[in-house]
């Protein structure tokens, strides 16, 4: 069964699969070929797993990777054919890393960039070549910046604006 009755956000990936987000007990899959769901939690003492087992918010990839928020853990890429997940944490002493370790949206662009809203601490642009991360904040002296720090939800439309959504700044548009 699910591995915790308080769900936060439900993917379908490729090949119909359901990548479901729990508060408390990781990420449940289910494959509509395959009855038994799979989980994937943090393991203390196990690098290579979940990196927090509270999930914020799912992304399947074009490439097949699942991409993963959490609440305190920062940005997981789980590989599907290794069943591995990579770490992305914030680094203070590092601009080019995650800019916040609460992850509330994921989203791939069509050009293949992941797109992350943290909590409080604005929007990251991942480029999967360079495994770098670029930062767009909130800057009150800014009208042109995020509305607000805390991102909810991220989107594309058909002319590639990316549309943002915020806690307590409304909806913005993302010219690049």
């Amino acid at each position: 069964s699910l591995s915790s009755d308080s769900i936060w956000h439900i993917y379908e990936g490729q090949q119909d699969i359901l990548w479901i987000a729990t508060s408390d007990g990781g990420i449940s899959n289910l494959d509509g070929r395959a009855k038994p769901f799979n989980h994937y939690r943090a393991i203390s003492g196990k690098p290579n797993t979940l990196s927090n087992s509270h999930v914020n918010a799912l992304y399947a990839s074009r490439e097949g990777n699942v991409w993963v928020g959490t609440i305190s853990g920062g940005l997981n890429k789980f590989d599907r054919q290794t069943e591995v997940f990579t770490h992305y944490r914030n680094d203070p002493a590092d601009s080019n890393s995650l800019s916040n370790d609460t992850v509330r949206a994921i989203y791939e662009d069509r050009m293949g960039l992941i797109w992350v809203g943290t909590s409080q601490r604005g929007l990251n642009r991942f480029d999967p070549n360079t495994e770098r991360f670029t930062h767009f904040r909130h800057d009150p002296t800014n009208h042109r910046s995020i509305s607000k720090g805390s991102i909810m939800g991220i989107t594309e439309d058909r002319t590639g604006t990316l549309w943002i959504s915020t806690w307590g700044g409304g909806l913005n548009a993302f010219d690049r």
